[in-house]
């Protein structure tokens, strides 16, 4: 055991190794909380003494005993459209494992029904009548209830053929994406988790510039901790420069960097109702108000016809926003001032507040 340790470079675990015992043909056995404990911590050196002491192993490698799913249990499964990720997640099998024993049974997922595009579009169309809305997932719903299971594309071309119009109409019913504005570089990041390859241990961590689209940081990381994504934000922060606000979801994983903006920001507090991710973009709660007022729209004619007199409804309206006058008698040096520090021309950065604090200024010392 020492000559193995002493070619995989670790003599200074020899003491641990003799303190347990350790002899080359135990190797295998052990796990890597065992490795842990004996002072090994690197993978790369746990698998490279794995090998170097399959040799000595005098353990035989038996084939395990074949994990059989009944016929008609896996049968049933597919009966009721069960999946095959699902069905292997479900018996602990691999999806290999598991088409191995469909082709033993001759069994398939792809056993659709027979029938012609005449008796298809003749169904597809009474099924459309009664749902006129209705897509292409639901409409499979609506089949497999009539024992009827067709390839999706046989069922789009259905579709084409017996309702072309209909399916324009709603393509052109969608709701469209309203109109995106931030003031300038830095005013509003936009940060975000992506967990698509999560079952590798992989996560994605991102955030954009809400002005000029520029990716501040985008990395993949192997967790999802609130301390990992904050040391990625300090980062961009330090390339970039500290921006305005954050907009995020409300994962855990955010909180450091909302701590953090508040520290250095202070409270700003906004209502994040129509917050939504990038991925559901045309899908925010205002877009789809906006599109049902769009879509339900109402005269002013027939808002006035519809008043009556036991309506809370003034029956004259005022056009305008009526604005009091300010008795306020300014010395000509203010005038001056007000002229020359805050121009007509002047554009302001902070809604109104920076050019309302300044004039206030000027008249307070005057």
């Amino acid at each position: 055991m020492d000559e193995i340790l002493q070619r995989a470079g670790l003599n200074n675990l020899k003491q641990n190794f003799e303190r347990e015992n350790i002899t080359p043909d135990i190797i295998s056995k052990l796990s890597q909380k065992d490795f842990l404990e004996l002072g090994l911590s690197s993978r790369a050196k746990m698998m490279e003494l794995r090998i170097m002491c399959c040799h000595y192993s005098d353990i035989i490698l038996e084939h395990n005993d074949k994990f059989i799913i009944p016929k008609e249990t896996l049968e049933s499964l597919l009966e009721i459209n069960f999946k095959i990720k699902d069905i292997s997640e479900m018996f602990n099998l691999s999806e290999s494992t598991l088409y191995r024993q469909m082709r033993a049974y001759n069994l398939s997922k792809q056993n659709f029904s027979l029938v012609s595009d005449h008796d298809l579009d003749t169904t597809v169309l009474s099924i459309t009548k009664e749902f006129p809305n209705c897509g292409e997932v639901l409409l499979m719903q609506l089949l497999s209830q009539r024992s009827l299971k067709v390839q999706r594309y046989r069922l789009r071309e259905s579709l084409h053929r017996i309702n072309e119009p209909g399916i324009q109409e709603r393509r052109q019913g969608r709701l469209s994406r309203r109109v995106y504005s931030v003031e300038s570089a830095n005013r509003l990041w936009h940060i975000d988790t992506n967990h698509k390859l999560i079952r590798w241990k992989f996560v994605i961590a991102g955030g954009v510039d809400g002005f000029s689209r520029l990716i501040t940081f985008l990395r993949c990381l192997d967790n999802n901790r609130a301390p990992t994504l904050l040391e990625c934000f300090k980062q961009s922060v330090v390339r970039y420069g500290l921006p305005n606000r954050v907009r995020s979801d409300k994962g855990m994983e955010n909180t450091l960097i909302a701590d953090y903006m508040i520290q250095q920001r202070g409270v700003d507090l906004e209502n994040a109702w129509d917050n939504h991710r990038i991925r559901t973009v045309h899908r925010s709660p205002m877009q789809m108000f906006t599109a049902s007022v769009m879509n339900e729209t109402v005269q002013v004619e027939q808002i006035h016809n519809d008043t009556s007199n036991d309506n809370d409804v003034p029956g004259e309206t005022i056009d305008g926003v009526h604005l009091l006058g300010l008795d306020i008698q300014l010395n000509p040096i203010s005038m001056v001032q007000l002229n020359e520090n805050c121009p007509k021309n002047w554009i302001s950065e902070d809604y109104g507040i920076d050019i309302y604090r300044q004039a206030v200024e000027i008249l307070q010392h005057q």
